[in-house]
């Protein structure tokens, strides 16, 4: 969840409680949403800062992306494209030019999302937001596999290898970290 209204974050919490399902999808933000989702919930988890909207969409974890009214990057839905993540928008002040779904039957969202018949919809009851989030989201995760290979431990060491200490990855950081002397090491 991106953005700074925590109203559709909290009723998907709530609809996974209400159906005992509360365990089988980990919430997490980004922005202030990420600060309030986690006083409403413990198990909440806070990615990061708004700056690293693009970094989080580009690892392919997020089985669904929820986006509300501000701090929003306008290219979010073309990257979740990429990535064959589900996108919802929650408010109208940005929709990211995307159907308003808000009056359809929440089965019928849920399937045309997982299906992929749609990259995204606008749904501005929150309550239907919650329903149809953790819908999609449950039955998007098998489907997304392969978007969250990460690399064994033999491979990362490999690629470390051929680091020419160009310093690159120093300018890159956002913490200016010495990447290069870790590579070595």
């Amino acid at each position: 969840v991106v953005g700074h209204n925590v109203v559709p974050s909290v009723e998907i919490m709530d609809y996974l409680t209400r159906k005992k399902m509360r365990e089988k999808v980990e919430i997490c933000g980004l922005c202030c949403t990420a600060h309030d989702i986690t006083r409403y919930d413990r198990t909440a988890k806070i990615i990061g800062p708004i700056s690293w909207q693009l970094r989080f969409v580009r690892t392919g974890i997020p089985d669904l992306l929820i986006v509300d009214e501000q701090c929003v990057r306008t290219d979010l839905v073309e990257e979740a494209k990429k990535f064959a993540i589900p996108f919802i928008a929650t408010n109208e002040k940005n929709c990211q030019g995307l159907p308003d779904r808000t009056a359809d039957p929440a089965d019928n969202i849920v399937r045309d999302l997982v299906s992929g018949a749609t990259p995204g919809v606008l749904i501005l009851d929150p309550e239907k937001v919650g329903e149809v989030a953790a819908r999609t989201a449950i039955e998007t995760f098998p489907k997304r596999a392969s978007y969250k290979t990460l690399p064994n431990v033999e491979k990362i060491k490999e690629e470390a290898k051929k680091c020419t200490v160009c310093n690159e990855c120093i300018r890159a950081c956002p913490n200016m970290a010495s990447i290069p002397t870790a590579m070595k090491e």
